[in-house]
């Protein structure tokens, strides 16, 4: 529904005080305002939703590179273990300490990866309070949205209260038109016979006539002559006799 001062070709067709005609100008505008101010919001809102979805991109990439460098100082803590156990084997005549030197180096990795490690942990933090920060100011951002949109509604319904009336009260007047059988105009029934509703009362109505299935099966089962015939015996009461063909000799 477009929103302007002008009045629609409905509007035009009621008939309005001017103090209604004020009333619905009036909503119209507040309408308009209210509407225009959404537009601001809800484009904040994506932004903030958008930005909020690349710092959970960099906090996941900043995990996964923390693990990885969990990870190296596991393999490097064990690596600097075999090398202590293969020291330990060497005798004096062939030790030249190169596995003292592989273990220093390790340990200086290890030192730079724990601190790599706590960089990490503070970058993620700052970006786990900003996600906190703005998803804050989303959830004050729809409240406002939502309170916009509810005057919104409140207006356009006592808007609409005014705009509608004529035909609200038409539509009243039918429906209780209908509830009697009557049409719009109040003397006929709504099938289109100019009569008036019969008030005596119906008379009741006959008993519906048998089907021809029905009618064929009780000709089948009732009595013929005030008797019924038993089954497996004659009409003249006899039982009956079975034909059999006898071979002559």
């Amino acid at each position: 529904m477009s929103s302007n001062n002008s009045f629609s070709e409905e509007e035009k067709n009621n008939s309005y005080s001017k103090e209604e005609e004020e009333k619905i100008k009036q909503f119209k505008s507040f309408i308009d305002e209210n509407e225009k101010n959404t537009i601001p919001i809800s484009s904040e809102i994506t932004d903030i939703e958008n930005s909020i979805k690349k710092d959970y991109e960099k906090r996941d990439k900043g995990f996964r590179l923390k693990s990885d460098f969990e990870n190296d100082i596991t393999e490097l803590l064990e690596i600097n273990r075999n090398y202590r156990m293969s020291d330990s084997l060497q005798t004096s005549r062939y030790y030249d300490g190169r596995y003292n030197d592989w273990i220093n180096e390790n340990k200086a990795i290890i030192r730079e990866r724990r601190s790599q490690i706590r960089d990490i942990d503070a970058t993620i933090n700052d970006i786990e309070n900003r996600i906190n920060e703005k998803e804050d100011l989303i959830y004050e951002k729809k409240k406002g949205l939502n309170k916009l949109r509810k005057n919104i509604g409140e207006a356009s319904d006592e808007r609409d209260k005014i705009i509608w009336k004529d035909r609200d009260e038409e539509s009243k007047r039918i429906n209780e038109l209908r509830e009697q059988g009557l049409d719009e105009f109040g003397d006929r029934f709504l099938t289109g016979k100019f009569i008036k509703p019969n008030l005596e009362p119906e008379p009741e109505p006959e008993p519906e006539s048998k089907s021809l299935w029905s009618r064929v099966f009780n000709r089948s089962t009732q009595k013929k002559g005030g008797k019924r015939r038993s089954k497996g015996k004659s009409k003249k009461g006899g039982r009956r006799r079975r034909h059999t063909r006898k071979h002559r000799k």
